[in-house]
């Protein structure tokens, strides 16, 4: 019967053992494929406040970990903001904190991912009045992250209201942003505008039928932007625009055309941009046409579509693939990781001295 007991003693110890070290491996895992999900990749969002509430994802993972990190700002349209996270959850943003998309940012194969909230629920309202309030927010998250954040490379988008915020913020601290991405912006950029953003590189989206309302065309607004910068801008060799031909598909493939937003305003054209302008099929949105800074047509790839182009800007130069640097030694969990599983460890082994006692 002791024999037994003790036979049934070491039985669970060894689950003991096994069940913590594999708990010690998960601990120390933070990968997560897109395959997982947008609700399961949102929970990789922490919460944060400045002037605005914000939401974000750090692609640092060891406290040792001294790499410059490009900082990627998504600003929500209007109603995005109307409770706190929503400007997450209301988008497929979240997409950009899996492995297979934090993989496309050159340089460093991940970047730091900022969404400020501005709770305006009135119409038009929304970031109205508020860019020197957005700018000291994101100069607050960035001396936050003072350590990781590559401010040569910090990147600024947005939809709709938000787009228009991106050029209003842009235009105002112009040589600030390394690149800016309007999404469908509702905003019609003065010329004084336009000449302050003349030396940041752009990549617009639109669709050509999308009328927000009787008296704004964003796509008209966007064909007098690129006419100005296809003369004025010194950055026309990385400037593009892409513009999507009706029906506005969502990243099925599908045209829902019992959403009014889609069927009748064609105005989502963040969808495709979060997807970086890829099927779920694994196939480019066909139904696009992108231009370069010359007006003319290019043609692009799965290899080498929005996030690339965007992690390719940088206020300094030219920015190296991965594949471009020297191979380096793989990198250890940190210091406080190891103290972690040994203090594991040692609990087990007393664990199991107690045991067999």
């Amino acid at each position: 019967m002791l024999k037994g007991g003790r036979t049934v003693k070491k039985t669970i110890s060894l689950l003991i053992c096994f069940i913590m070290t594999v708990s010690c491996f998960a601990f120390t895992a933070s990968a997560m494929s897109a395959s997982e999900g947008l609700e399961a990749l949102e929970s990789q969002f922490a919460d944060g406040k400045n002037d605005f509430d914000y939401v974000y994802y750090t692609p640092v993972k060891k406290t040792s970990d001294t790499k410059k990190y490009p900082l990627i700002i998504w600003l929500h349209g209007q109603f995005s903001g109307n409770d706190k996270r929503y400007q997450l959850e209301n988008c497929d943003v979240a997409l950009w904190s899996s492995d297979e998309y934090q993989a496309k940012i050159k340089g460093t194969g991940g970047a730091f991912i900022f969404l400020p909230r501005d709770p305006t629920l009135q119409l038009d309202l929304a970031w109205n009045g508020a860019v020197s309030d957005l700018k000291r927010s994101i100069d607050q998250f960035v001396l936050k992250y003072k350590k990781n954040i590559d401010t040569s490379r910090i990147y600024l988008g947005g939809f709709s209201m938000g787009g228009k915020a991106v050029i209003k913020l842009a235009a105002a601290y112009p040589g600030y942003f390394a690149a800016i991405f309007p999404m469908s912006s509702t905003y019609n950029p003065s010329t004084s505008d336009l000449k302050s953003l003349k030396d940041t590189p752009i990549w617009m989206f639109t669709c050509r039928s999308d009328y927000i309302n009787t008296n704004l065309n964003a796509h008209a607004i966007a064909t007098n932007m690129w006419k100005y910068w296809k003369t004025n801008s010194s950055c026309k060799d990385v400037n593009r625009w892409t513009y999507f031909i009706s029906p506005l598909v969502n990243p099925n493939g599908i045209t829902p055309v019992l959403d009014p937003i889609y069927s009748v305003f064609q105005h989502n054209t963040w969808d495709a941009v979060a997807h970086d302008l890829i099927l779920n099929s694994g196939k480019l949105y066909s139904n696009m046409i992108t231009l370069d800074g010359d007006g003319q047509a290019i043609t692009l790839s799965k290899n080498e579509t929005f996030l690339s182009w965007l992690s390719s800007q940088d206020l300094d130069g030219p920015v190296k693939d991965d594949d471009d640097e020297p191979d380096k030694e793989p990198e250890l969990p940190s210091t406080s990781v190891l103290e972690s599983i040994e203090k594991i460890f040692k609990f087990i082994l007393r664990f199991i001295e107690i045991l067999f006692k």
